[in-house]
């Protein structure tokens, strides 16, 4: 499945009905309503591209102040994580752990390795959240059985 902002996304046998996925911004309060109208099959709220640098704060506040509709109706919601390795990332997984009740599952863009899916599964311990592997780049491409292998949670 291709994503609008992202590379190829490899979905587990149970996430293959879900053939629409629509992207919002974190920052876009409104887009999750409009999500809700275009009956998309997944609703994904972005904190990675979708959000200017200089706003991830404030994309993860409004995560967090509309993430209590995700549970009452909809289309299962996951949150785009900020990557792995980048300084935005600790913030992100303590938000996605705080509404994890509420969401279904985090997309992890520029997946090199199976070793990045193990350290997000281990990270994610105590949460049933799933875990959708965006690969971006070619060293990603190249280890593509060790990432489909690294974790149940896909």
């Amino acid at each position: 499945m291709n994503c609008p902002s992202a590379g190829v996304v490899l979905i587990s046998t149970t996430l293959r009905s879900l053939r629409s996925w629509f992207y919002v911004p974190a920052l876009k309060k409104e887009g999750y309503r409009t999500a809700l109208r275009c009956h998309a099959d997944v609703v994904v709220i972005d904190l990675e591209d979708g959000v200017p640098l200089s706003r991830k704060e404030e994309g993860r506040r409004t995560l967090r102040e509309i993430s209590p509709r995700f549970k009452r109706k909809g289309p299962p919601c996951f949150v785009r994580l900020n990557d792995l390795n980048s300084p935005y990332f600790p913030k992100d997984l303590q938000v996605v752990k705080r509404i994890a009740p509420l969401i279904q599952g985090v997309c992890l863009p520029k997946i090199r390795k199976g070793a990045d899916l193990r350290r997000l599964d281990r990270l994610l311990r105590g949460t049933r959240l799933k875990i959708v592997p965006i690969i971006e780049l070619l060293e990603g491409e190249s280890h593509l059985e060790e990432i489909l292998d690294a974790s149940g949670r896909i």
